[in-house]
């Protein structure tokens, strides 16, 4: 007896290969119309594009890694300490169907319309902008760190720009605590330059402020003003509205946009950052301590993995970022000893300290601080190097 296709004995077909009875194959159809359609549902999924952006967890980088600096007077000793500051990005990617879909399911996700994503600005004109914010910051990081070691570093003014648009109550447009948009975001645009308020100049920010003394809240203003990457000047007249003041002093009167900081320095030596194409001024705070740990003996560390986000100002004074809850997600995977944040952000909304603390859970510290004194108060207080008060 021969074997046929490895049985001993010949066999019939029909008990090699059962075929389905008629009344099985009614689903034969339908199957492969869906073995066809799923791939090609997902495949459209992937290539069109809705109207949302994501806020979604990005990475936490080593500042150190990506720090240089330029001519290094003799007199100032370059210290490699063990340890690292990581500054944290959030993804803020162009949504296709599938993204959207699956990202609504996601607690560490943020869908974002466009218009609370880039407000009324075009999103290309709001990469440039962003990407401005990121060379200004590191610019600012500078001069607060070779500050805050007794170097020589002097600011020069800057122009007035619009960095944020904000509500009548003071809260910026995009926070979900904002209760109506302020008169002035129905003709200003992030990226803005205001060169006149009631018809006197203000070719810097400090030209700026005794104007706007001279108003009280609800008063009109008159601004002229540049869009950005426009060439012709407008001008517009609207209300003015109140400061938030935390301290319980008289509200001042303001135009309704928070403005960028574009102080330029003048430093006795240069560092540069390799950010790659990432926008935002939210790494200031992380390239200021790595700056000075850089530039200081000792390790202001403590040998640790430490994550830091937060705007820094010239007056050390450091300022709310978006995408905190991102942000916390991301720091969790890197095994960071805790995470500095601003106090700014305040305890409630979606940004606010209390959902960090909660995305955190009980693997990660927040570490909330108003100043850089208070950040290099905590790094000290968590086996950090002390920073001598400068000389």
């Amino acid at each position: 007896m021969e074997d046929v296709d490895g049985f001993a004995g010949a066999m019939p077909l029909d008990d090699v290969v059962r075929l389905p009875s008629r009344r099985h194959r009614w689903w034969g159809g339908p199957l492969a119309l869906v073995g066809v359609a799923v791939p090609l549902v997902a495949l459209v999924g992937n290539v069109i594009r809705v109207d949302h952006w994501a806020y979604a967890p990005g990475a936490a980088s080593p500042v150190g890694s990506r720090l240089e600096f330029d001519n290094l007077p003799d007199n100032i000793v370059e210290d490699d300490s063990p340890g690292q500051f990581l500054f944290v990005t959030v993804s803020g990617a162009h949504l296709n169907v599938l993204q959207f879909t699956l990202g609504r399911g996601d607690n560490d996700v943020r869908i974002l319309s466009r218009e609370q994503r880039f407000g009324r600005a075009d999103p290309s004109e709001e990469r440039q902008i962003d990407l401005q914010m990121m060379r200004d910051a590191k610019e600012v990081a500078e001069f607060v760190a070779y500050r805050r070691l007794g170097l020589d570093a002097r600011l020069r003014a800057g122009a007035v720009v619009v960095e944020q648009l904000l509500c009548v109550n003071g809260e910026v447009i995009r926070s979900d605590a904002c209760d109506k948009e302020a008169p002035a975001g129905g003709f200003l645009q992030r990226g803005a330059t205001i060169t006149a308020v009631d018809g006197v100049p203000t070719p810097t920010v400090e030209d700026l402020a005794p104007v706007m003394a001279r108003l009280r809240p609800g008063d009109d203003v008159t601004v002229t003003y540049r869009l950005a990457h426009g060439e012709d000047e407008k001008t517009a007249t609207f209300a003015t509205i109140a400061s938030r003041e935390a301290d319980g002093r008289q509200s001042r009167a303001l135009i309704g946009f928070a403005a960028h900081d574009t102080y330029s320095v003048v430093l006795p030596f240069r560092a540069t950052i390799d950010t790659d194409a990432i926008g935002g001024p939210s790494a200031g705070l992380a390239f200021t301590l790595t700056l000075i740990d850089r530039l200081s003996p000792g390790s202001l560390t403590g040998g640790r993995r430490i994550a830091v986000t937060g705007t820094i100002e010239t007056d050390g004074s450091i300022g709310a970022i978006g995408g905190l809850r991102q942000k916390v997600a991301a720091v969790r995977r890197t095994g960071a000893a805790f995470f500095l944040v601003p106090t700014a952000q305040g305890e409630d909304g979606i940004d606010g300290l209390a959902e960090a603390r909660k995305a955190a859970g009980d693997g990660l510290e927040i570490v909330p601080v108003a100043t850089l004194e208070e950040a290099l108060q905590a790094l000290v207080e968590r086996g950090g190097t002390p920073i001598p008060p400068p000389r």
